[in-house]
């Protein structure tokens, strides 16, 4: 997503089970868990990051088309940012040692 200081990449890891929605953020900086919800093509979801000797909150809300997420990330309620994503493969599993 993009920020005052420029474009962030970084990995989401997420989980479904229902409408409930679970994972990670894995940053540079760490690891952040995160929560939300889906319904329909509609996700939205939260987590933190620490900013300095703060704690920012995070909101993505997004749609999903495809393969691929496209919408804002409200940071700490003081402004809102485009925010994108694609799926990527999951990694293959080696095969277990015989």
């Amino acid at each position: 997503y993009n920020t005052p200081g420029g474009a962030r990449a970084f990995k989401v890891v997420l989980a479904v089970d229902g409408a409930k929605l679970t994972g990670t953020v894995k940053r540079e900086t760490g690891d952040s868990p995160l929560e939300g919800t889906v319904k329909g093509d509609s996700v939205t979801f939260t987590y933190s990051i620490k900013y300095g000797d703060n704690m920012l909150p995070m909101t993505v809300s997004a749609k999903v088309v495809g393969d691929a997420m496209k919408g804002s990330v409200d940071i700490a309620g003081q402004m809102q940012e485009a925010f994108e994503a694609k799926k990527i493969p999951a990694p293959k599993e080696k095969p277990a040692l015989q």
